[in-house]
């Protein structure tokens, strides 16, 4: 699928621009996430941070209107044009929104704790699941610019390793007798992560998927091996 993909996009301007401008939504909400984790890991209330993670939300919201319009304009112009290479765009750029969301969201999360995360915790909820996090930042930017069918099914992995173990992590602080204030952020920023994963996940199946089963690869893998 994405073979065609790429093919399409060769020596078409209108979907490199489109393509470059994605590739920067990428950037802006691997920035945010950088931001917010180290608002919850350090526990630093930095003020410029903030403000660039609420300027940059606006600056992917806006890029996401402006892809879907361009979109939208090009298909009108030009209708004998590759259909499916543009609903990958609308959905893609719709997961990278989502993304620079739950961003803000950890941000929030980390905003809440009263008093600096135990290394012990951060050790067992947290540092490995933002190691991987920050990989499939990295892997799914390549893994669309460059059609890399490898890299993009690392992305799918890491987010069956992500879930796998926030699932688990929120059971367990749920039960845990840690006081409240540490519990909600700790639970808030597992469930973010997840979801952040999810999305680069999403975004890397256009690689490997066709259009009607992008964000369904676990799924269809799951039914496949039945």
């Amino acid at each position: 699928m994405f073979e065609n993909l790429l093919d399409f996009w060769k020596g078409k301007d209108f979907l490199n621009e489109v393509l470059k401008e994605f590739g920067g939504m990428i950037d802006m909400t691997h920035s945010m996430y950088d931001a917010a984790i180290k608002s919850l890991l350090e526990f630093k209330k930095d003020e410029e941070a903030k403000q660039m993670i609420y300027s940059y939300d606006r600056k992917v919201n806006e890029a996401e209107k402006n892809i879907r319009r361009r979109v939208i304009e090009h298909l009108t112009i030009n209708p004998s044009v590759d259909t499916p290479t543009c609903l990958i765009l609308m959905s893609v750029v719709k997961d990278v929104e989502r993304i620079g969301d739950y961003d803000k969201n950890l941000y929030e999360a980390a905003e809440l704790l009263q008093e600096p995360l135990p290394e012990e915790l951060k050790e067992k909820y947290l540092n490995h699941l933002v190691e991987r996090g920050n990989e499939q930042f990295e892997f799914t930017k390549k893994a669309f610019i460059k059609s890399d069918r490898t890299l993009a099914e690392k992305v799918m992995k890491m987010e069956g390793y992500i879930i796998h173990h926030a699932d688990s992590y929120i059971k367990e602080l749920s039960q845990s007798d840690l006081d409240v204030n540490t519990t909600v952020s700790l639970v808030l920023s597992v469930r973010y992560l997840k979801r952040i994963a999810a999305h680069l996940a999403n975004t890397a199946s256009s690689v490997i998927m066709p259009v009607s089963d992008i964000d369904f690869y676990y799924k269809k893998k799951k039914d496949k091996d039945k």
